[in-house]
């Protein structure tokens, strides 16, 4: 038997289209998809519209990991984040449309989709709420996040595609009946990823010095090279003392822990410290 929730990605087709697709793609596709839902909701017993949203958890480890390195290592990702925000943006769009509360006459998509009787619409209408009982749709909170929707689309950087993201997060976050149709946990979870997010003026000094290093590297790769070899027996051996400590004393243990080597990587001591107290090593 086929999971709901295999069905539910089946029908976003997450991280295939975000790069290459336009908004209107996006629109044809999820107005299908939602139609073709309702049609079919008896067969996949879909008691009410179905709405996957990000996965907080996904959604936490690209801030984390983008906050730790100044860069988004993980793009794929970051990628599906982003696909989804946008079609659940497009999604209550369409609804709003169809919930006639923008001044588009919704009869035509309607009959487009074969639903020509009130008693049909009605039915329409009781399924796209949510297990609350409130209509998916928006009417303030639309128009600032289509802009940032438009930056995802159009940005081919990461960086610029995560701020943008932030800046969407920033919005539903300040409307708790809007951020449940994006981040699992809604509003809650929101609330515990603020701690971990920059404002947007420290978040572009990290990015300037970050691309500050990838020019010099690209700009001096002979003494880039020459400083691994330099330094390849350092690594070596700090490498193998992690492992020996990790071993020793466990990962759990030496998560937020570094191996400090106060003589120098030769000198024959180590001493285990909490990362935020490992000075430099001494070198000889």
């Amino acid at each position: 038997m086929i999971k709901l929730t295999q069905l539910l990605e089946e029908a976003f087709n997450l991280n295939e289209h975000l790069d290459g697709y336009e908004f209107e793609d996006f629109y044809t596709e999820e107005e299908n998809n939602i139609f073709s839902e309702f049609k079919h909701r008896k067969k996949y017993n879909y008691v009410r519209q179905p709405w996957p949203v990000v996965k907080f958890d996904d959604l936490k480890r690209v801030w984390e990991e983008y906050m730790k390195l100044g860069f988004v290592r993980n793009e794929k990702l970051l990628n599906t984040i982003a696909e989804r925000i946008v079609r659940c943006y497009v999604r209550l769009e369409i609804n709003t449309m169809l919930l006639e509360h923008t001044s588009y006459d919704p009869d035509e998509t309607f009959e487009q989709y074969g639903i020509i009787s009130e008693k049909e619409k009605d039915r329409f209408y009781d399924w796209i709420d949510d297990e609350h009982g409130s209509y998916r749709l928006s009417d303030y909170g639309l128009e600032p996040i289509g802009k940032q929707v438009k930056i995802i689309l159009d940005t081919d950087k990461p960086e610029d595609r995560l701020q943008a993201i932030d800046r969407i997060l920033n919005v539903i976050h300040m409307r708790s009946d809007m951020a449940a149709n994006f981040v699992e946990g809604g509003s809650q979870n929101l609330s515990r990823l603020s701690g971990l997010i920059k404002d947007s003026t420290e978040l572009n000094e990290t990015n300037k010095s970050t691309l500050a290093v990838r020019r010099y590297y690209k700009r001096h790769p002979g003494k880039v090279r020459a400083n691994l070899k330099k330094t390849q027996d350092d690594r070596i051996r700090r490498n193998r003392d992690r492992r020996r400590a990790e071993r020793k004393h466990g990962k759990n243990f030496m998560k937020n822990r570094d191996v400090h080597h106060p003589n120098g990587v030769n000198g024959g001591k180590t001493k285990i410290v909490k990362s935020k107290n490992h000075g430099p090593d001494k070198k000889k």
